[in-house]
């Protein structure tokens, strides 16, 4: 889910210039959106920034990642429990089962 919307809402990104600027506007907008996230209980943790943790910086943006034009960021969130499966047992009544004792 996460995956998808950020890459519809992000494409303001592209053809932006690959700089330091352009690094902060992409991290303050991903702050921005999982600080919501995280309001409404989706990630998990003692602040925001615990939950969700955002790295778009010189690290992970290096001279020739820059030069391929790309821009990197890592985003590491502490997802909620959510139902992944749901699990429904159906079996025959035994002939003592529904029997009043």
């Amino acid at each position: 889910h996460y995956e998808h919307t950020l890459f519809e809402e992000f494409d303001w990104i592209i053809f932006m210039l690959n700089d330091a600027i352009t690094q902060r506007q992409a991290l303050s907008t991903l702050r921005i959106y999982f600080d919501g996230e995280w309001a409404k209980g989706a990630i998990l943790g003692r602040t925001a920034a615990d939950a969700a943790i955002i790295k778009i910086d010189e690290a992970n943006n290096t001279a020739a990642t820059i030069s391929a034009g790309d821009l990197n960021a890592s985003i590491s969130l502490n997802f909620a429990y959510f139902v992944e499966r749901f699990i429904m047992t159906v079996s025959k009544q035994g002939i003592f089962e529904g029997t009043s004792a």
